[in-house]
């Protein structure tokens, strides 16, 4: 049976997923900071952007005009696309009303066809209680797969730690896993990237080597 899948705009990526992510998956992009995770989200949207798909960035930390900004270094002007593209900047801390999970209405309203998050790992700060982390986190993704959206998420991994997240229902609650990691060598840094799994896909896992670029993430070859 042939999967509908959604090209990621990552050169190399969708070669390693067999031609991009399968629709309606809600995917978690993990790592430490400086890794890359919110160009991926990024460079996710400008790639719906350029094939007439409806879009949603929501970020729990940078704000709107920071991120557009930044997306701008990659040649991705978002301020043209006002009318395909929604950038929702929200505080973890304010509830509009009993829902966390306010986008819902908002991605069913406006037909959204690709949303990113960035990160989860605020929504932490949300609660005290372990439970009720991994509670508002599983509703989330519960809440995203319902629409039937294509989601990418981000969540931090704990720095020197070979955990993805550091709440575990994450990697096990979404569809797919792409984990990128970053070593500093002397005054370099070293990036690479691994597609941990992806349900509905025959994938490769080898880990790869990436590169940020002045165009955007471009993904290169297997490491041995």
């Amino acid at each position: 049976m042939e999967i509908d899948r959604v090209e990621t705009g990552l050169p190399g990526l969708d070669e390693l997923l067999k031609g991009g992510i399968p629709e309606g998956n809600v995917v978690l992009v993990s790592g430490e900071s400086g890794a890359g995770k919110t160009t991926f989200c990024s460079q996710f949207l400008w790639k719906g952007l350029q094939e007439g798909e409806n879009c949603m960035f929501v970020s729990f930390e940078e704000p709107s005009s920071q991120i557009k900004k930044e997306a701008k270094l990659f040649g991705w002007d978002f301020e043209k696309y006002e009318e395909q593209v929604n950038f929702k900047t929200k505080d973890p801390f304010e509830k509009e009303d009993e829902e966390l999970f306010w986008f819902r209405n908002e991605l069913e309203r406006k037909d959204i066809d690709r949303l990113a998050i960035d990160s989860t790992s605020i929504l932490t700060l949300y609660h005290e209680d372990p439970y009720e982390i991994r509670k508002a986190i599983y509703e989330m993704i519960k809440t995203i797969k319902e629409t039937g959206t294509t989601a990418v998420i981000t969540a931090e991994s704990p720095s020197g730690s070979e955990r993805l997240t550091r709440h575990d229902v994450v990697q096990y609650a979404v569809d797919g896993v792409i984990a990128l990691y970053f070593q500093g060598v002397g005054e370099k840094g070293y990036r690479s990237l691994q597609v941990r799994k992806m349900r509905k896909s025959d994938i490769s896992t080898e880990t790869v080597s990436f590169e940020i670029t002045d165009k955007g993430i471009d993904v290169g070859q297997s490491i041995v």
